[in-house]
């Protein structure tokens, strides 16, 4: 008789313990298998797994008072808030994992190498300055950058563009070879048109910098930060230079960063921009002589610098002269400190933050703002100087302004154009397996101490 007693009096649900479990709501299935309430095992068959947690919620007391052995009603209340308690650490737990995961992801690419590229193009492109207007800001961008071994990487982009007549979306494709992203496609829809702009490619396109045009001096219409690479030549038969094009592409579109002195601050500050080469004749009175290719890089730094890069060889009769490297500023855009007034060499870097390696060469100021850094001609330094090309993907060019403030340009190196015009010239680089390359010097760009120090250290002999 005391049996069916004790049953009924289990059936009772105390009012204080008749309320909404969140253990049971949270953890669901898992608070069931504790709680000795199977029923909870329904929340892992389809559709009833959407309604399982609320009715766990709203009956799991109940249901855990009746399955369960509890020595007290306080036994039974401590057990159900740790519950509660372990419910909650999870879900926060799962919810800030999902969160950090979903925020690095976004963080990467707002950071990465390609969007920064894309970014910069489009904020020196004359034609979406002309549809979104000035100053151009770009918003999170969406998408996939993959990496791979052999192949390098690839990037396919979409952001928001804003400026001060419309706003439009950019979608953006890159690619990564040699360590450097390039822009494969670069295109802005304007919000309201059907118009598609090609910022990447095409006559009306400049996916570097837009800028003055001074016939005097040559300059191009660029604004834009310096990078070159010269391969001296070797005989022999350089696989890279058989897989180059024999047609130059418009333009070779790649990253330039340049890095300031600040007096209040140790770090200094960076710029971003972009560089862009192209392989093309130059006329024969610029060439002194029958036409001969040459490569240009139109550098911008918005609000910074502009410059132009040429690389030539010279003629035959320069014999301790390799190859020649021209940079010419645009007066008009580095009157931030008064103009560059010293380019002591060219250094080849594996990546923008590591030291660098300088070329053999002399260098010279042959105007305001125009300078010449000739490589040597010599076999073995020749040879090193072609070696560096070949294999670092960044070049960069230490500067000094009137005001005393020093920078550093870094530039992605256009191999594939580079790599066109060494092969109109007759030249190849050295085989890295036979190529017994002589460590040359390093340098670092230190902050400005007061001091006169050089830039560059010892150059190779």
């Amino acid at each position: 008789m005391r049996e069916p007693a004790a049953r009924i009096q289990r059936i009772v649900i105390p009012a204080e313990i008749d309320r909404w479990n969140w253990g049971a709501f949270l953890l669901n299935w898992i608070w069931g298998v504790g709680n000795n309430t199977f029923i909870a095992l329904l929340t892992l068959v389809p559709l009833f797994g959407l309604i399982m947690p609320f009715v766990l919620g709203a009956r799991g007391s109940a249901w855990a008072w009746q399955n369960g052995r509890w020595d007290s009603l306080e036994h039974f209340k401590r057990v159900q808030r740790q519950w509660a308690i372990w419910g909650a650490v999870i879900w926060i737990g799962t919810i800030s994992s999902f969160a950090a995961i979903i925020g690095g992801a976004l963080y990467g690419l707002r950071y990465s190498e390609a969007y920064e590229l894309g970014a910069s193009a489009l904020q020196a492109s004359a034609r979406a300055a002309d549809a979104l207007g000035t100053p151009i800001a770009t918003g999170m961008p969406l998408g996939v950058i993959s990496h791979n071994a052999r192949s390098g990487g690839k990037a396919l982009l979409g952001f928001s563009a804003t400026g001060s007549k419309a706003a439009g979306r950019v979608s953006l494709e890159a690619a990564k070879a040699d360590g450097a992203w390039r822009i494969t496609s670069l295109t802005l829809k304007v919000d309201g048109r059907d118009e598609v702009i090609d910022i990447a490619g095409g006559p009306a396109v400049n996916t570097a910098p837009a800028t003055t045009v001074h016939p005097a001096s040559r300059m191009e219409a660029v604004k834009r930060v310096q990078t070159i690479t010269i391969r001296p030549n070797s005989p022999t038969d350089a696989p890279a230079l058989k897989a180059a094009p024999t047609t130059p592409p418009p333009v070779e579109a790649g990253r330039a960063v340049l890095n300031e002195e600040d007096p209040t601050d140790a770090r200094g500050k960076s710029y971003a921009g972009t560089v862009a080469w192209r392989a093309e004749m130059a006329s024969p009175a610029e060439s002194a002589g029958a036409p001969r290719m040459v490569v240009r890089g139109d550098i911008q730094v918005p609000g910074r610098i502009n410059a132009v890069l040429t690389v030539r060889k010279p003629k035959s009769t320069e014999v301790a002269t390799a190859y020649t490297i021209e940079i010419t500023f645009d007066p008009t855009t580095d009157a931030v400190h008064g103009g560059v007034v010293s380019v002591p060499g060219i250094l080849m870097k594996p990546n923008e933050w590591a030291k660098g390696t300088p070329l053999a060469a002399q260098t010279m100021q042959t105007a305001a703002g125009s300078f010449v850094v000739k490589l040597s001609g010599r076999e073995g330094d020749r040879q090193k100087n072609l070696k560096l090309l070949e294999e670092l993907p960044r070049l960069d060019i230490p500067i000094a302004y009137k005001d005393g403030i020093r920078a550093a340009l870094s530039l992605d190196k256009g191999a594939r154009v580079l790599g066109i015009a060494l092969a109109s010239w007759g030249e190849s680089f050295p085989d890295s397996r036979t190529e017994a390359a002589k460590r040359v010097p390093t340098i670092t760009v230190r902050p400005n101490s007061g001091t006169d120090t050089p830039w560059i250290g010892q150059q190779p002999r």
